[in-house]
């Protein structure tokens, strides 16, 4: 496995050769991953597996505070809209304005985009617990 040039808590490489790469996000004791190969997956589980207790929680829908949701396309796409809602609410809450207006004149939208290439897009996030 390589680090990211751009992140040191993202990897990737091949275990397996001749198939597709895996790609392994960490923080702190939390860890997402994909790969367009069901063979790559699974050998990943069973190497981390043999190599620490880890708990499987399979497609990702939440992971350092961001919410994920899927939306599979009829032709085998696969978007992801990302989200901070929760910890958005959470700093309202903190904060005390939980009672105050919930629809301002003018809303904030706050858009992740996930720059990948297309072909990336077919293959939902896991997630893992240590």
């Amino acid at each position: 496995m390589k680090c990211c040039p751009h992140d040191p808590c993202i990897f990737y490489g091949s275990p397996l050769l001749g198939k597709n790469p895996i790609y392994v996000a960490i923080y702190v004791n939390d860890i997402i991953f994909f790969s367009l190969d069901d063979d790559v997956e699974q050998y990943f589980r069973s190497a981390l597996s043999q190599k620490i207790k880890v708990e499987f929680l399979g497609d990702a829908e939440w992971y350092i505070g961001i919410k994920f949701d899927w939306n599979k396309a009829s032709d085998g796409s696969i978007s992801c809209r990302l989200s901070q809602e929760g910890y958005a609410a959470a700093i309202v809450e903190d904060m005390g304005l939980s009672a105050t207006n919930k629809s301002p004149l003018m809303p904030l939208f706050a858009l992740v985009f996930l720059l990948m290439p297309s072909h990336m897009l077919k293959c939902p996030l896991r997630i893992v617990l240590l």
